[in-house]
C-alpha cells in the first residue's frame, strides 16, 4: 500500500516535468503595441533629380499626410543613395531629418567615396518618417531616381 503511494506521487511529479507553468492571472501592465503598415502611411511622389554646381539637387512633392489616429504623426525626410546592388543602405545621406521637399547633395565632397568608385550612374530614393507610438517609423520607398555623372 505504502509502496503504490510513492509510485502514484512519483508518476504526478514526472507528468508535470517538462510543462511550461501557466500563469492564471496577469497583473503585469501591458502597452497596446499599434501596428501600422507602410501602404496606409504613403509614399513620396514626384522625385526628381537636376544637376546643380557642387553637387545635386533632389526634389519630390510636398507629403501631406491626414491620419485620424493621434499616436502617428509625419516627421521628415530621409534620403538614400542605392548601393552598386540596388540595396537600400542602413543610413541615410542626411544626418539629421528633411523637413523640405528638396535636398542638396555635393556627391564631389563626400569623404566616403573615392574617386575610383563613383558610379556613372547613380540611383536617389526619399522615405518618409513617421512617429508611432514613441518609435520611429520608414515609409514606402519613392520611386527611384536616376543621375547620370
Amino acid at each position: 500500500m505504502k509502496r503504490n503511494i510513492f509510485f502514484l506521487i512519483f508518476l504526478f511529479l514526472l507528468s508535470s516535468c517538462g510543462k511550461k507553468q501557466k500563469n492564471i492571472f496577469d497583473f503585469s501592465k501591458k502597452r497596446k503595441v499599434i501596428k501600422v503598415s507602410k501602404f496606409s502611411l504613403g509614399c513620396v511622389k514626384n522625385l526628381k533629380i537636376e544637376k546643380v554646381t557642387p553637387g545635386v539637387k533632389l526634389s519630390w512633392s510636398k507629403f501631406l499626410f491626414n491620419s485620424d489616429n493621434n499616436d502617428i504623426s509625419f516627421v521628415g525626410y530621409n534620403v538614400y543613395r542605392l548601393s552598386r546592388s540596388g540595396i537600400l543602405p542602413k543610413r541615410p545621406l542626411n544626418s539629421i531629418l528633411i523637413q523640405n521637399n528638396f535636398f542638396y547633395y555635393d556627391f564631389h565632397s563626400d569623404k566616403s567615396m573615392c574617386n575610383d568608385f563613383i558610379q556613372k550612374e547613380q540611383f536617389y530614393v526619399v522615405v518618409p518618417v513617421f512617429k508611432v507610438d514613441n518609435r520611429f517609423v520608414n515609409g514606402l520607398l519613392s520611386s527611384v531616381a536616376c543621375f547620370k555623372l
